[in-house]
């Protein structure tokens, strides 16, 4: 039986980011590893839920034969954004936060659920994140 590796790629600074097809398809063969970008701080405008790609880049990794659906949570268990499942090379232009955040320092959790082609769940990962709002 192979065991499913998540493996956390460090990304400190974000910047912006283009949705592109990638060469990478699904196929029907189950994946030994699956990428996940490591954010570990997120920035986003005070009083806004439309948020800027430049504040934060969120993709699914070419080299992945899944999907990644990410969430972010507060610490509070508040889910303020979720996103559709990303297919492997696809980034997100933007995205929109359920609500509004005011100007303050959170602390939350990026979660990333995996897909295979078929839609049945594989593995899932939540790491921390410092969330600045200004």
């Amino acid at each position: 039986m192979k065991r499913l590796i998540l493996i956390f790629l460090a990304v400190l600074t974000l910047t912006a980011s283009v949705t592109y097809a990638s060469s990478t398809l699904l196929d029907d063969s189950p994946p030994e590893y699956i990428s996940i970008p490591g954010i570990t701080k997120i920035v986003f405008v005070a009083g806004e839920t439309d948020q800027p790609v430049s504040n934060i880049d969120l993709y699914n990794p070419e080299n992945n034969n899944c999907k990644i659906a990410y969430q972010l949570v507060l610490e509070t268990g508040k889910v303020i954004w979720q996103g559709n499942p990303l297919p492997p090379g696809y980034h997100f232009n933007k995205i929109q936060l359920k609500e509004a955040l005011p100007e303050g320092k959170y602390r939350g959790f990026l979660q990333a659920h995996c897909f295979d082609k078929a839609n049945n769940p594989l593995n899932s990962c939540s790491f921390e994140v410092g969330i600045m709002v200004k």
